[in-house]
This record gives structure tokens, C-alpha cells and sequence, in this order.
């Protein structure tokens, strides 16, 4: 819990769904077949400590995916009304496209 003196600033341009940025990033890059693809916990674990990453810092990204997954990374975000910037995904996807290449 942060101290109540301590302030919160979130910065954001658009929401969407993990599923929404794939297709958008996708069709910049001209892959407009490009999914999110989820795996179990168990899973993820497994094939990062398989490529050397260490059990206890697999253990916490597994965490931290399943709080993003679950909604609880963003519940003290959906408390706090926000004004949105300018820069929506469609708009980053061309910049991305072009790094990408």
C-alpha cells in the first residue's frame, strides 16, 4: 500500500484488448492473421526456466502476467478517471511498422 502523501499520475492514449493490439499491430506490418495467444501459468514457467531463466524471477513474470490477466494490476487505474492522450494504437502501429521493417 503507497503512503497517502504519495501521488499517482497514470498516462495512457488507448485501451484495448491484448487480442485488439495484435490485430492492429498485425495488419501495420502486413501479418493481418497476427493473434494473442494465451498458455497456462504452469506452462510459461516451464519453457522460460527450459531457456535459462531463472526459477524465482520465472516464478514473479508468471505473477505479474496473472495479476495483468486477472485485472488486479489495473484495479487502483480503473479508480482514478484519466484524460487520454492523443496517440491511439492505429497511429503507433504505423510507427511500429516501420521500425519493424
Amino acid at each position: 500500500m503507497r503512503p497517502s502523501t504519495q501521488k499517482i499520475r497514470y498516462v495512457a492514449s488507448d485501451e484495448q484488448t491484448c487480442k485488439e493490439v495484435a490485430a492492429v499491430l498485425g495488419t501495420a506490418i502486413g501479418k493481418p492473421d497476427l493473434q494473442w495467444l494465451s498458455f497456462g501459468d504452469g506452462q510459461v514457467k516451464t519453457t522460460m526456466e527450459s531457456h535459462g531463466v531463472a526459477p524465482l524471477m520465472a516464478g514473479l513474470l508468471v505473477e505479474l502476467n496473472a495479476a495483468i490477466r486477472t485485472g488486479l494490476i489495473r484495479e487502483d487505474y480503473d479508480r482514478h478517471p484519466l484524460a487520454m492522450g492523443k496517440v491511439k494504437a492505429e497511429e503507433f502501429a504505423q510507427e511500429f511498422a516501420s521500425a519493424f521493417k
